[in-house]
């Protein structure tokens, strides 16, 4: 468990260098994708769902 910490702490960090390169606000992107989820899952999470999108569902 501490292992998986730590690297998920290494793809935090990642996440963070890709929207300072780029000059996004992290939160903003944070946002955007939790609005994804709730649009592609209003009801909640479905794994029936989840591996049947629509076409065009990113």
């Amino acid at each position: 468990m501490e292992h998986a910490k730590k690297e998920a702490g290494d793809i935090l960090w990642y996440v963070a260098m890709l929207c300072e390169s780029f000059g996004w606000n992290m939160e903003e992107i944070m946002q955007m994708n939790v609005d994804k989820l709730i649009a592609r899952y209003p009801g909640g999470f479905d794994v029936e769902r989840a591996n049947h999108r629509a076409v065009g569902d990113v």
